[in-house]
């Protein structure tokens, strides 16, 4: 789209007049827009205060009046000279604007209409349209600065757009600071060479030569180098959190954790992950450039449990309300039997596993199980002659050694981790504990609601069981630190059973190679140490 700008004969007392004419646009552009471009020109024009300006609408009565007709884009010196003739101007200002890719190229011109000659252009190239409206704010300011010289021929100066990324550099030109900040432009400017520096926090100096020509508005662009160094991460297997100097900085993700800025030539980086080995290195950036880092943590396979307590809280006799220890009582012989067992018991493991993958950890653990007072059993009968009572009272513990095979699944979460787990142990040694009690009670003499104690017999003896268990349920793991401690609370369901259990013939009770099942739950919790 052309702009043209009418300029009447300059004297001390009158400005020069111009007129602009619509810009040609080459693509990229709509007539409506290239219309408010024109108009942004115009204003600004006025605003400067240079010169007369033309409005849109008079020109274009005044274009009509004299019957000039344009069968394309008047763009081309003749043309706007042809135009400034019919106006009466002096100077003619031109041009068009086109989009190349992404690009928007404007390419404007002041006509001097006496010799057809070019006495300034304007030649920029903006990334987004909204820049547009910019470019026509700063030529304005371009051609309002043209003077003529004093021997009547035009001055015309030259000057330079510079622009800088990043953006924000303070403008030196010739050693001279002008108050400026890329991006801006720096008009007029002299013909000839000029040293240009561009100075910005953090980034090298940029210093460079560059020749203004007359007339002309160059672009000049101008990549800063960071003083600062990059540092780029990438951590297998993903979600490690990272640390830069003891600072945590992110969780590195699939793509990687990139940190910008780094002023210090060495760092000490480090980069954690629940059940690995953390990485720790030193790392020297490079200003300006961006330091790659490819980080394996390798998994920490060994698990050691030091100990476990254990409570197992054993379900209660079919006959029965309440878990405690079952007492029966009656006056004659009866057997012992599994429902018998509702007492707890308590123990602990200990042992080691062996990771196959992050979720899947085969161990070989050891057991220690006491159930104190498992089961009693009181007989109370009469004698004769009718002054004597007899009472027979039974007391048995059972305790155990066994080795275990255990299986569990975790699920890697954060510093809370759920697991599964299932145990199959056998004894290594397990054993019964008997105490057996026979007391008389005889009638005083005195009272017959008075009985004192005749005699009494305690006899206690330990006999061998066999013991195996099958134990299923799951539970979490709490990590103390990332990559070695860790605590586990777990509930299990257990099914226990003492085989071989058998009692002394002499004993009132009967009960021969007998199996006792315990079912109920085990309630645990340890430390856990990964190597």
């Amino acid at each position: 789209m052309a702009v043209i700008l009418a300029v009447h004969p300059l004297n001390a007392q009158r400005k020069l007049t111009v007129s602009v004419m619509d810009l040609n646009a080459a693509s990229g552009l709509s007539q409506s827009e290239l219309i408010l471009l024109t108009d942004k020109l115009l204003s600004s024009l006025v605003e400067y205060r240079v010169f007369e300006v033309v409005e849109r609408s008079k020109r274009n009565e005044i274009l009509k009046e004299q019957g000039f007709q344009m069968t394309g884009a008047c763009s081309e010196a003749s043309c706007l000279v042809e135009v400034g003739q019919l106006l009466g101007a002096q100077k003619m200002i031109g041009g068009t604007i086109g989009k190349l890719g992404n690009v928007f190229v404007v390419e404007l011109r002041m006509i001097d209409i006496q010799t057809g000659a070019i006495d300034l252009s304007f030649s920029r190239n903006y990334g987004k349209m909204t820049d547009l409206l910019t470019a026509m704010k700063e030529a304005a300011e371009i051609f309002s600065s043209w003077r003529p010289s004093a021997g009547g021929q035009t001055a015309k100066p030259g000057g330079l757009f510079i622009s800088s990324e990043p953006e924000g550099a303070k403008i030196m030109v010739d050693g001279r600071e002008l108050g400026k900040t890329t991006p801006d432009l720096v008009y007029p400017l002299s013909e000839g060479l000029h040293q240009i520096s561009l100075i910005k926090e953090g980034f090298s100096l940029f210093s460079a030569s560059h020749l203004v020509s007359i007339g002309k508005v160059d672009t000049v662009k101008a990549p800063l180098l960071s003083l600062a160094g990059k540092l780029r991460i990438k951590v297998r297997p993903a979600g490690a959190k990272f640390y830069l100097n003891k600072a945590y900085q992110g969780m590195v993700n699939e793509q990687g954790l990139t940190i910008d800025g780094l002023t210090d030539s060495l760092y000490k980086v480090k980069a954690t992950k629940y059940g690995y080995r953390t990485y720790k290195a030193d790392v020297i950036t490079v200003p300006g450039r961006e330091t790659k880092m490819d980080v394996r943590l390798p998994l920490r396979r060994w698990k050691l449990i030091p100990f476990s307590f254990e409570f197992m809280k054993n379900q209660a006799a079919r006959d029965q309300s309440e878990g405690t220890f079952f007492v029966i009582s009656g006056t004659s012989p009866d057997r012992v039997a599994h429902n018998d067992i509702v007492g707890h018991g308590f123990g602990g493991t200990a042992g080691v596993g062996f990771a196959i993958n992050r979720n899947i950890t085969l161990g070989l653990l050891y057991q220690f199980r006491v159930y104190p007072g498992a089961f009693e059993k009181e007989i109370h009968s009469g004698g004769w002659p009718d002054t004597l009572q007899y009472y027979d009272q039974l007391h048995v513990n059972f305790l155990s050694h066994s080795s275990m095979l255990s299986l569990s699944a975790a699920i890697p979460w954060n510093v809370i981790e759920p697991f599964m787990e299932a145990r199959f142990g056998l004894s290594v040694s397990a054993k019964s504990q008997l105490q057996y009690r026979h007391e008389v009670m005889k009638m005083t003499s005195t009272s017959p609601e008075v009985w004192t104690p005749a005699s009494s017999d305690t006899l206690k003896e330990d006999r061998k069981v066999g013991y195996r268990t099958l134990q299923a349920g799951g539970g979490i793991l709490l990590w103390l630190r990332p990559d070695r401690w860790a605590f586990r609370l777990y509930c299990l369901y257990s099914r226990e059973v003492f085989a071989d259990f058998s009692l002394p013939k002499d004993y009132p009770w009967t009960v021969e190679d007998t199996e006792l099942i315990v079912s109920g739950l085990i309630f645990g919790g340890g430390l856990v140490v990964h190597f």
